[in-house]
């Protein structure tokens, strides 16, 4: 057999192999937040229900609302509740389990002005929100984002809430104008691996929920 020939059958080898690795090979799951929130998306049935998993719920601008009115999602299983303390909007609760719970909080704060461009890039950096922070449980993470457009501190505190209870949380902390907006996602159990299993099966829930949140003026 010619060497003419041997390269031809070379050549049509390398394709057949280069062929079947294209068509063979695994297609990669996209675990990306922008393909994780679509998912959610496309499955949209109703104005107020995402899917069977998601519903919203807007404040009214008025009372603990500070004249904002903030459209929240959370899992339609999950009941309503007001908030417990002065700043905290409305509260958002799972069903109670035998060994943990999960929750979602928002909270609004005013400052005494509309905060300034420095003073918003400060309060959203790793010092800003160690300094800020820090005090309620280890910090374990933080970095920038944006929620609705409006810049954010994202970040994760572990804390002891009881001698008996252990929360993992996932933090944004939006400022606007002359309010910082909170929003919290908590898992929380009687033992801290209980309470980390929970929040790491929930983590990526909580940031679509976090990032589909719409924030805009009452008036």
């Amino acid at each position: 057999m010619s060497k003419k020939t041997l390269s031809y059958l070379g050549l049509c080898l390398l394709c057949v192999i280069v062929i079947k690795f294209i068509v063979l090979k695994p297609k990669q799951k996209d675990t990306s937040l922008t393909n994780l929130i679509n998912h959610f998306e496309k499955e949209s049935l109703s104005k107020g229900v995402i899917d069977n998993t998601f519903c919203s719920h807007e404040t009214n601008g008025i009372g603990k609302s500070k004249g904002l009115k903030i459209k929240l999602f959370y899992p339609c299983e999950w009941e309503i509740l007001d908030g417990e303390r002065k700043s905290i909007v409305i509260k958002f609760q799972s069903k109670e389990k035998e060994s943990y719970m999960a929750t979602s909080n928002l909270i609004i704060n005013e400052f005494p002005k509309p905060l300034t461009k420095e003073q918003i890039q400060f309060i959203t950096s790793f010092e800003g929100v160690r300094k800020t922070f820090a005090s309620s449980g280890e910090l374990t993470s933080v970095e920038k984002t944006t929620i609705d457009g409006l810049e954010a501190a994202e970040f994760t505190l572990i804390s002891k809430i009881t001698p008996e209870i252990i929360s993992y949380t996932l933090h944004y902390y939006i400022p606007y104008r002359n309010k910082g907006i909170a929003l919290t996602y908590t898992a929380m159990a009687q033992s801290q691996r209980e309470a980390k299993n929970t929040f790491d099966s929930k983590i990526n829930q909580f940031k679509i929920l976090a990032h589909k949140t719409k924030i805009r003026d009452a008036d």
